[in-house]
């Protein structure tokens, strides 16, 4: 499991690897469940497999597992 701390409404999607978490920034704004939607999207490319949020779906600190 890794942490992830989220940034919506961002120019660019970046992914920037600290020691103990993930900072990802995201275009889209958290309405509707879209930055949720993109945030997969980008880490299901990033590692080559599904990922599922575990914790986290309303927060910008969330939980992933792949």
């Amino acid at each position: 499991m890794i942490k992830v701390k989220v940034y919506t409404n961002q120019k660019k999607i970046k992914i920037i690897v600290n020691k103990n978490r993930l900072d990802i920034y995201l275009t889209e704004k958290p309405q509707n469940n879209k930055a949720n939607q993109q945030l997969i999207a980008v880490l299901s490319d990033y590692y080559n497999k599904k990922v599922v949020i575990v914790r986290g779906h309303l927060s910008c600190n969330k939980i992933i597992s792949y």
